[in-house]
């Protein structure tokens, strides 16, 4: 039994495909290991409790396995965060308690966001505000509020300190759902890149200053920050580059980067958030951090709605300029037969129309355009001339106008034909001389 995907039509050929094909047997406890790692490493800076972290990866991991492979890895999330919370001074009731409110708020989550159409890649402004709204402030609350109330009833905290572990529990899920979800829906719901040499060389000259540029501000060589200036803002400027340059995965890159490196100075008390207290200083820079991540996405989203609009318009323009050729192309054609036509034709008339009308029968061969001739030209105007003469015939019969009223017409006709400037115009003259005779015939 294999995995089902859920986004077949935007991962053909990317690395998200290759897992899809994996078995369950192997998926699912590949996610509950991955998702232990990511817990282990948060609750390592866990300073507020044992149990409670600011910095809390999992539950990034844990909404893009089921945006990317369904629902049915929510056994293997609750695995891990059962494990994860096992693994701590926690009871056990507690641990299952805080496994359950971490697997509901990744269903939440993914509930919301496949309701709401959301595309994987993040691609369009609506897919990444239900994100920011969906994932990171509305669903991030079941697991604090199930969490800390774990956390109390099971005796590990006191009430009194509710309000404040749900306030550390709710940031550190929030922050984790703007940085690592986009990361991994960026990178895995799409074809891997495909960059030319000098694309390459910018993506790894901007990886480089964002690194130089974190580094200093945050670690502070120069031990800028602390005299106190805001230098945390100069990272702005090359994520909003990459957003602009490399998308969703240019910016959630890094936003990751970033978030890395100031969580690691700010633990270490470098940076300009490392006044008070760890906790407190946690708190600050995953604030900041939230804000540089809700910039990034939103600017990239932007800028894919943009591109994708434009390739639109230039696909329309394209199919509007192959339709309109393809027109000429027809009228030319028309032109063409029409011109055959007349020359086809026109010899025919020229030659009856110096002829004496009374010698002419008055059988459907007394009409040039409509002798054997032309119908084995294969003309078109063959046939509309050969149903007018049909029409003007069964008229004529209807009303009682003989063959020899239909000559003395043609010939009281023969000067409008004479004069007429072209054989096909004097045909016309003929066929309305011919069928105002009938008209009149029939009145009477």
């Amino acid at each position: 039994m294999r995995t089902a995907p859920t986004e077949s039509a935007s991962a053909q050929g990317s690395l998200l495909s290759r897992v899809q094909r994996l078995p369950l047997w192997l998926t699912m406890p590949a996610i509950a290991v991955l998702y232990v790692a990511a817990a282990k490493l948060g609750l390592s800076m866990a300073f507020v409790a044992e149990q409670v972290t600011v910095v809390w990866p999992p539950v990034g991991i844990a909404l893009a396995a089921l945006l990317l492979l369904g629902a049915r890895m929510a056994p293997a999330i609750f695995v891990g965060a059962l494990v994860a919370n096992a693994l701590t001074s926690a009871p056990l009731a507690v641990a299952v308690g805080i496994a359950t409110g971490n697997t509901l708020e990744a269903l939440g989550a993914f509930w919301i966001l496949r309701r709401g159409g959301v595309d994987s890649g993040l691609t369009r402004l609506r897919d990444v505000l239900l994100l920011i709204t969906g994932a990171a402030l509305a669903s991030t609350t079941v697991s604090a509020t199930i969490g800390v109330t774990s956390l109390c009833l099971g005796g590990v905290q006191p009430w009194t300190a509710f309000g404040r572990l749900w306030w550390v529990w709710w940031l550190g899920d929030s922050v984790g759902d703007l940085v690592v979800a986009p990361l991994l829906l960026a990178w895995l719901a799409a074809p891997p890149p495909r960059w030319q040499r000098e694309r390459a060389i910018e993506a790894a000259g901007l990886l480089t200053a964002i690194v130089a540029v974190t580094i200093t501000v945050f670690v502070g060589p120069l031990g800028f920050w602390r005299e106190g200036y805001p230098l945390h803002y100069v990272t702005f400027p090359f994520v909003i580059a990459a957003a602009l340059r490399f998308g969703q995965r240019g910016a959630s890159a890094t936003t990751l980067t970033v978030s890395s490196l100031a969580i690691w100075s700010t633990v270490n008390g470098f940076g300009p958030f490392a006044a008070g207290s760890v906790a407190e200083r946690l708190v600050m820079v995953q604030l900041y951090m939230a804000v540089v991540a809700v910039t990034a996405l939103l600017l990239a989203a932007a800028i894919s709605e943009r591109n994708t609009e434009a390739r639109g318009r230039a696909a329309d323009y394209a199919r509007l300029a192959t339709s309109e050729h393809r027109l000429r192309l027809a009228l030319e054609a028309a032109r063409h037969s029409r011109r055959s036509c007349i020359q086809t034709i026109a010899p025919r008339f020229s030659s009856r129309s110096h002829a004496p009308s009374s010698s002419a029968p008055a059988t459907t061969s007394s009409f040039g355009c409509c002798s054997p001739a032309a119908r084995r030209a294969g003309c078109r105007a063959r046939g509309r001339c050969l149903r007018m003469h049909a029409g003007v015939r069964s008229a004529c019969s209807a009303s009682g106008w003989t063959s020899a009223s239909a000559s003395a017409s043609r010939t009281s006709c023969a000067g409008a034909r004479t004069s007429s400037p072209t054989p096909i115009v004097a045909r016309t003259s003929s066929w309305r001389c011919w069928r105002t005779s009938c008209a009149t015939r029939s009145r009477r």
